[in-house]
């Protein structure tokens, strides 16, 4: 792979995961201020109104807990484009047709997408930093987010780095590349 090649890559993906970041808010919170507006173009009544504004903590709760779900199904980055398309699609169709039925759905359809990027981001956003943060794990944790305690023994939990001016540190030492221990 060419250097402007790789460099074009990363560009895209900051570029999607900014774009899908901006866009996580705006069709939920947009509801609220203009909601009398809405009411009368719509001509739905009190409770209609009130449905509208309790759709966004429904959507986040049920899509909450199967995105990770489909994130393994189809893939991160592809769960994380098809939220995005949602939340598009959804706002879209909201502005072009204004029928109650219509705006609903659509704004059902947006919020998914919404919950869905909303816990997918973090993991976009941590991958390229995982692959860094493994490279400067010391042998010995066992595992990257579990801090190394003492010399490697059991029942040692004094907090010691060989690599360290006297032996001993407050905090597990986390500076040593992984192949230096």
């Amino acid at each position: 792979m060419t250097p402007l090649a790789r460099w074009s890559g990363r560009v895209l993906i900051l570029i999607a995961i900014a774009g899908l970041a901006l866009n996580l808010r705006p069709p939920a919170i947009a509801i609220a201020p203009v909601l009398p507006e809405i009411r009368a173009d719509l001509g739905i009544g009190g409770v209609l109104a009130g449905v509208l504004t309790t759709l966004p903590p429904l959507c986040f709760a049920v899509v909450g807990v199967f995105a990770p779900a489909i994130a393994a199904r189809v893939g991160l980055h592809r769960a994380a484009l098809l939220s995005l398309l949602a939340i598009a699609i959804g706002q879209a169709v909201r502005v072009l047709l204004p029928l109650p039925a219509v705006f609903f759905l659509a704004t059902v359809v947006a919020l998914l997408g919404m919950a869905t990027g909303n816990v997918l981001l973090p993991s976009l956003v941590r991958q390229p930093v995982n692959s860094l943060w493994t490279s400067f794990v010391p042998r010995q944790s066992p595992h990257p987010s579990r801090p190394v305690r003492g010399n490697g023994s059991r029942g040692d939990l004094s907090p010691t780095c060989q690599m360290c001016p006297n032996g001993s540190v407050n905090l597990p030492c986390r500076c040593v590349p992984q192949g230096a221990v």
